[in-house]
């Protein structure tokens, strides 16, 4: 992942260069659930953060790499309700379709990430069930971007993350509905 990483670094950085380019950075924050039932349950949704840096390569493609996280829920497992800690977080790769109409930018959103998930117990007897796994999956989604002048644009966004984790003897999608608002800087290059 971490080649990967590089790979679309450079390439933001050749794209830029190459010709006349509009750099984006910005922040999202928002909630983010959990697919799984039964984690759902237990850890229910919770606060997200994803701050991101991309380019513009024309007038309706954007690509962008975030890093998700925030994702830190604590619930009561088991018939004695024992304390236990879910931990999501992760890099992102994506981009996005682009379509202005008037001042409205809506978009759609295909994307790629690797995450890590934790869970841990307090309690002594339970710590063997801990588990901390990396997982890839697809990021769905679409939104809509409103300039708010040349430099900044205010963004609210729907996502779907696939993200399937298998900590014992069953595949669990622990990926969910992220609802995400954020404020975004524009750089001409």
């Amino acid at each position: 992942m971490k080649r990967l990483l590089l790979i679309v670094i450079a390439v933001m950085f050749v794209v830029s260069y190459s010709f006349a380019a509009v750099l984006n950075s910005g922040i999202s924050l928002g909630l983010g659930t959990v697919s799984d039932s039964d984690l759902s349950k237990v850890y229910g949704s919770g606060f997200v953060i994803n701050p991101y840096l991309g380019v513009e390569i024309s007038d309706v493609f954007f690509i962008g790499l975030g890093y998700e996280s925030g994702y830190k829920k604590e619930g009561d497992v088991g018939i004695y309700k024992e304390n236990a800690t879910l931990k999501i977080s992760g890099f992102q790769l994506f981009a996005e379709y682009r379509i202005k109409v008037k001042k409205f930018a809506p978009f759609l959103k295909l994307g790629y990430g690797s995450y890590t998930v934790k869970n841990s117990f307090k309690m002594e007897s339970l710590k063997k069930y801990a588990f901390s796994k990396r997982s890839s999956g697809v990021i769905l989604g679409g939104g809509l971007r409103l300039p708010l002048s040349d430099s900044f644009s205010f963004t609210g966004e729907l996502d779907y993350l696939i993200l399937k984790v298998k900590p014992f003897d069953r595949n669990v999608n622990i990926g969910g509905i992220r609802v995400l608002v954020g404020l975004t800087i524009n750089f001409n290059i």
